[in-house]
């Protein structure tokens, strides 16, 4: 940290309640994050400015925790923070439970912080001495005085406050970066606070914002994309000099099975949209193809579970859902045709022609990156980042009930959808090995779409699903995937080589895998128990 900002030292326990009104304590703050496109930068500064008038102030930050960090594990943080320039005004603020949502609900407390230094004792409404105190017999003295700098946030901060028809929503747009050690990383983003309304006026603000004014028809529309990493998380990471990881969506939580089917899909869509969009932005920093694998999952579990409960998104939606499933899957059949089949495809014919097998992989993996790249360009789009801010919008729309399905408990309606597409499997997979490789996949897909409502609607299904028949379901598609790699691996050599000795060891390949691995998952079949 550079002596710009003085290094925060716990001092003041007496409280000493602020004067200032903008510093009224106020414990909840509902806020969506937006990541911006710096060409978008000046068209949302027009429309925003086009509604009210705009404030400036520069922005400096250092985050602080314990050693251990006990903060940052408890997704919470604590910053001491100057605004403005020359006669700066400080403040200290304690967030907590971080979920990872673009449009989060989560405790804030902000007080003034005397002479620049951290005064805990002006946050005694809040968790911070509480989570301080965890574990230590001293209740938490000894953490209080390790309190120390971890990373630091220096950014312009513009504000507008956008007031009408009872609600009230503060824009801001950050630019600036975050710093630990010499490390670096920019900020580019926009934030929408509900300082007073109905939460729908954010979407309604967000998706105005992007689309341009009204009754243009010609306007630029902006990628304004939702995504749930704060300011706090990605300090946090930098500063360990970690790199975002692929992240694996748990099943929705809070869902009972008595909670009525509409209901149950808006939390499940608002929850793998955590995921979906985490994935989404580890695609723009890094390679790793678990990041495409794992945002194709989010799409294919929230469309599965929407099935099975009987819920559908509107039209447009589902479209969209559909179209973004597909271009990821187009790049995610590119990674395991590289990583998986064709290096097995090699290994296991042993033709000793190395080269020719060497070029097919090569010519393989150029056509996987050009996927990828375009996949990216495409994510970048406001097309994208549309359908996120409506699906994130629909999700948190309560479900007006009708008196039809979607009113019904989520729990005895998915049991009664999984067990009925858990008979259809089992009637189509009898006879799975004469089948032809097309309807072979097409049943193996209908087994994944299963096994995916039962992950993601855990908490409302018995438990014997999870275990006995989720297990069997996975056997059973796992071979039957490999029935269909075989097929794929084939296809992508004849595509990839004229050599009529590869394309004919390669068929013979195939044959033999799709043989031996059909016949598995029929017998398999049977401790497909419904």
């Amino acid at each position: 940290m550079t002596a710009a900002l003085p290094r925060p030292t716990a001092a003041g326990a007496r409280r000493a309640p602020s004067t200032d009104p903008a510093m009224a304590p106020d414990p909840v703050e509902r806020e969506l994050k937006l990541r911006l496109r710096a060409q978008d930068v000046p068209f949302l500064r027009a429309r925003l400015d086009a509604r009210a008038t705009s404030r400036t102030q520069a922005v400096d930050s250092i985050y602080l925790d314990t050693p251990d960090r006990r903060l940052a594990r408890a997704r919470a943080a604590l910053r001491l923070r100057a605004l403005g320039q020359g006669r700066r005004r400080w403040v200290q603020t304690f967030k907590t439970e971080d979920d990872g949502a673009a449009f989060s609900t989560r405790g804030e407390w902000e007080t003034a912080a005397p002479a620049g230094r951290l005064a805990p004792g002006l946050l005694a409404d809040s968790p911070l001495a509480r989570l301080l105190a965890q574990g230590d017999a001293d209740g938490g003295a000894a953490a209080l005085k390790q309190l120390a700098p971890v990373f630091r946030t220096r950014f312009t901060r513009t504000v507008w406050d956008i007031v009408g028809a009872g609600a009230h929503v503060e824009v801001v747009i950050d630019e600036g970066q975050i710093e630990a050690g010499s490390a670096r990383e920019p900020i580019l983003e926009a934030e929408l606070e509900l300082k007073a309304g109905p939460p729908d006026v954010i979407w309604q603000l967000a998706l105005e914002l992007s689309r341009g004014p009204a009754g243009t028809r010609r306007g630029v529309r902006l990628a304004l994309l939702p995504y749930g990493d704060s300011k706090a998380a990605r300090g946090y990471r930098l500063a360990a000099g970690a790199a975002s990881a692929p992240l694996h969506v748990r099943p929705a939580p809070g869902l009972d099975a008595a909670l009525g089917a509409g209901a149950a899909a808006r939390a499940l869509v608002a929850q793998e949209m955590v995921g979906l969009l985490a994935n989404v932005d580890g695609m723009r920093a890094g390679s790793d193809p678990e990041f495409v694998h794992q945002a194709r999952v989010g799409l294919r579990r929230m469309r599965a579970g929407l099935d099975v409960l009987g819920v559908a998104v509107p039209a447009p939606l589902e479209r969209g859902l559909a179209l973004w499933g597909q271009r990821l899957g187009r790049v995610r059949d590119w990674d395991v045709l590289c990583q998986q089949l064709l290096p097995r495809l090699t290994d296991e014919l042993g033709t000793g022609d190395t080269a020719s097998w060497a070029r097919i992989i090569a010519a393989a993996r150029r056509r996987r990156d050009a996927a990828a790249v375009k996949l990216r360009r495409q994510l970048d789009t406001p097309a994208f980042a549309h359908l996120a801010l409506r699906l994130l919008q629909w999700s948190s729309t309560p479900h007006a009930a009708t008196g039809r399905g979607a009113d019904k408990p989520a729990g005895a309606l998915a049991l009664k959808a999984v067990r009925k597409r858990l008979r259809r499997v089992v009637e189509l997979g009898r006879d799975f090995a004469r089948h032809s490789p097309q309807r072979q996949h097409r049943i193996r897909v209908q087994a994944k779409t299963v096994r995916y409502a039962i992950d993601c609607l855990a908490s409302v299904l018995p438990g014997r699903l999870q275990g006995k028949q989720r297990r069997a379901l996975v056997r059973f598609q796992d071979a039957a995937g490999r029935a269909q790699d075989a097929m794929v691996a084939l296809a992508a050599v004849q595509r990839l080589t004229r050599s009529v000795a590869l394309r004919r060891a390669a068929a013979t390949w195939a044959a033999a895998q799709r043989a031996r691995s059909a016949g598995k998952a029929q017998g398999l079949v049977a401790r497909l128990s419904v």
